[in-house]
């Protein structure tokens, strides 16, 4: 199977809405946001996620 690859750069934003407003938070380091999108990528097993270190 061929697959398709998504190439992430090292560091990233993300946006935390609360209800005062929202917080921006720079996160580093490729490991970082497994749990939210590496994760859920799995679903899709002709995309490889990857990075440049």
């Amino acid at each position: 199977m061929k697959k398709k690859v998504l190439l992430l750069g090292e560091t990233w934003t993300v946006t935390k809405i609360h209800t005062k407003g929202f917080d921006v938070v720079e996160l580093g380091g490729f490991d970082d946001y497994s749990v939210y999108f590496k994760e859920p990528m799995k679903a899709f097993e002709d995309i490889e996620v990857t990075h440049i270190p």
